[in-house]
């Protein structure tokens, strides 16, 4: 579920799922599957990244389908959609999420 291409899980990557989940203080989907996402994105005026991966199967109902109701209410924001990645876009494709984030904050200097 985390990860675009299940062949790509390994001892390391599940040992690190499980610590994270260990650290977790909150029910992260309860956050994300609020019906106020879109009013709370509004309500922000600071520059705005948003990455997916295209395989992310969390991103209900798909993540072009939440980047274009983000968009609908922050146009001013960056979405950035990476192929063969999953929910863990960030562990899955770190070079080009890192290159992504990297690059937006340099803009912001």
């Amino acid at each position: 579920m985390m990860l675009s291409d299940p062949s790509a899980v390994d001892e390391a990557t599940i040992d690190l799922q499980c610590e994270n989940i260990a650290r977790t203080r909150f029910n992260s989907l309860k956050v994300s599957l609020r019906p106020t996402l879109l009013a709370d994105l509004a309500a922000q005026t600071c520059p705005l990244l948003m990455v997916w991966g295209e395989k992310d199967v969390v991103a209900h109902p798909s993540p072009a389908s939440r980047a274009q109701a983000c968009l609908m209410v922050r146009p001013d924001a960056r979405v950035s959609m990476i192929r063969a990645a999953g929910h863990w876009v960030q562990y899955e494709a770190s070079e080009s999420f890192n290159s992504l984030v990297l690059g937006f904050l340099g803009e912001q200097n």
